[in-house]
């Protein structure tokens, strides 16, 4: 029989612990919470790393992209890439000044100035923007800007943007000093292709024809890729009209109708050159596109009607020609050209008619002209 021993049946006292006891058991789970601590600042470092990273590369990007539409400013490809570039980054000042920049040069003034007024809102200098604000202005309102542009061309006479904005004003209104303004920036740049455009333009409008041509094929030598390409070719073309150098003109004229096909003007400068050149059928198919779009354009209604004469297809031109005649009854190449188509067909007694009222149109035309002119000064 055992002993029965008082405490043996019991469960022995856990034992208690000290101060030390503690810290030693806290240790590993602090050690654990530092850890977790330190992979997560670690995490947040290398993320805010490589954010900084993607930072500079995606502004590294843009500024890249921004320079390049520096670089094609003015040039037809950079049209489109800075169109783009302005819907991509709608929040970068300097884009939309670039892009209000290239819209002013393509003539859309009044899409300039909002683009202009996006970069100024985003912050873009103030002195850039008001200065861009008049070079836009005097597009539409050259008065209004005039003395703008003058006061920065006298604070800055180097200042090649002034000078050409006031060229393109005075263009109509003062051409010996749009002709000085051009020329005093091809003097700093002989190559300025839209100021040989614009001289030659005007010197082809006061029939300085030679130097006219001298100054657009400088222009036209820059490149296709130039916003003032197309219009420096229609004009070299006109100048080798003018100086009866029609291959010249025809092969000017047919470029520019390759790349515009639907531009009025080109057919129709294309239409004359074939004509005089007796390419009739060309002269012809260009003529009827014109009228495919404005069926009661006069112009070249009556060029298809010569045109018809010309080929010996009378009653083809009779028919327009009595068109032309209901929308205008007086007016004299009609009339003239009825007579001669009349004639051609037999008609004599219709020729006579017409040869008739025409000749009645004409005094009449000269004697409201003798009525305007002022009276003749009495001699003493």
């Amino acid at each position: 029989m055992t002993e029965h021993i008082p405490g043996l049946d019991q469960a022995a006292p856990a034992p208690q612990a000290g101060p030390g006891d503690e810290t030693v058991a806290l240790a590993p789970r602090r050690k654990r919470a530092l850890k977790r601590a330190l992979i997560v600042l670690g995490s947040l470092v290398l993320l805010a790393a490589l954010g900084a990273a993607l930072y500079l590369l995606r502004a590294r990007a843009v500024a890249g992209e921004v320079a390049r539409a520096r670089e094609l400013l003015g040039t037809r490809p950079g049209k489109e890439a800075i169109a783009g570039l302005a819907e991509k980054y709608p929040n970068n000042a300097e884009v939309q000044f670039l892009h209000a920049r290239q819209l002013s040069l393509d003539g859309s003034d009044a899409e300039a100035q909002i683009k202009l007024a996006r970069a100024a809102a985003l912050g873009y200098p103030e002195d850039q923007v008001v200065r861009q604000g008049w070079l836009i202005t005097a597009l539409a309102n050259f008065p209004r800007a005039q003395p703008h542009l003058e006061a920065m061309l006298a604070a800055d006479p180097g200042d090649r943007d002034a000078a050409m904005s006031l060229a393109l004003g005075y263009s109509q209104l003062n051409r010996p000093r749009a002709v000085a303004l051009a020329t005093r920036i091809l003097e700093r740049n002989p190559n300025d292709g839209p100021a040989l455009c614009l001289r030659g333009r005007v010197l082809l409008e006061t029939n300085d024809t030679q130097r006219a041509a001298q100054d657009l094929s400088r222009a036209v030598a820059q490149g296709k890729d130039t916003f003032y390409s197309f219009g420096a070719r229609m004009l070299l073309g006109e100048c080798m009209e003018k100086l009866n150098d029609l291959p010249a003109a025809y092969a000017l004229y047919k470029e520019c109708r390759a790349e515009q096909p639907e531009n009025i003007r080109t057919l129709y400068r294309f239409g004359l050159c074939a004509r005089d050149l007796e390419r009739l059928d060309e002269a012809m198919e260009a003529f009827q596109e014109i009228l495919q779009r404005r069926p009661d354009d006069v112009e070249p209604l009556l060029k298809v009607a010569t045109l018809y004469d010309l080929k010996k297809q009378h009653p083809e031109a009779l028919k327009i020609l009595k068109k032309v005649e209901a929308m205008y009854p007086e007016e004299p190449q009609v009339l003239v050209q009825l007579t001669k188509i009349y004639r051609s067909m037999g008609d004599e007694e219709r020729a006579r008619e017409y040869e008739t009222r025409y000749r009645k149109v004409i005094k009449s035309a000269e004697e409201r002209q003798r009525s305007r002119e002022p009276a003749a000064t009495p001699k003493n």
